[in-house]
């Protein structure tokens, strides 16, 4: 499994992967409240510690978490890839010609769209001419409504798991 981890986060295939973007992936791991593990994952990205990311680095930040989560939740049991085990309710391959990092990198993206079009001007910083966000403004989003448009966000909390026997 922690293979599978480090293999998802390797984007290029070089054997190397991103450890801040491997650290906020792993927090879904970790006991505590899904806020705490929200906000610590957002600091792990804020590189200048100003309480800010811009739209690359929120990417990243959910990219993070869908990563693990779907690499939890396709585990291969055999030699199949994670793209070979998901499937749609008549039995057709969930992502088509898509691959799983595509599809993830996609829902990231659009996230981070909804989020930022969300988020009232005079909320927003910009610095060296890009927009940023502070952790305050993503949680407003989520909470006026964002639960809804990225639910699996609820699964950083643990005990939201049903777990296979």
């Amino acid at each position: 499994l922690l293979c599978a981890f480090f293999n998802a986060f390797d984007f290029n295939k070089l054997g190397k992967a991103d450890a801040t973007e491997l650290a906020c992936g792993l927090t879904v791991l970790c006991g505590g409240r899904k806020s705490d593990k929200l906000e610590h994952a957002f600091e792990l990205l804020d590189k200048k510690k100003k309480g800010l990311v811009s739209r690359f680095q929120m990417v990243r930040y959910l990219q993070s978490f869908l990563l693990v989560l779907l690499n939890i939740s396709s585990c291969p049991i055999g030699s199949e890839s994670a793209e070979d085990i998901l499937y749609n309710q008549e039995g057709e391959k969930a992502l088509g010609n898509m691959t799983l990092a595509k599809v993830i990198c996609g829902a990231s993206s659009w996230a981070t769209e909804e989020i930022f079009k969300a988020t009232p001007n005079d909320k927003k910083a910009v610095q060296e001419g890009t927009e940023h966000i502070d952790f305050d403004n993503f949680a407003d989003w989520y909470t006026r409504g964002g639960y809804n448009r990225i639910a699996w966000i609820e699964l950083l909390d643990l005990r939201k798991w049903v777990l296979a026997e």
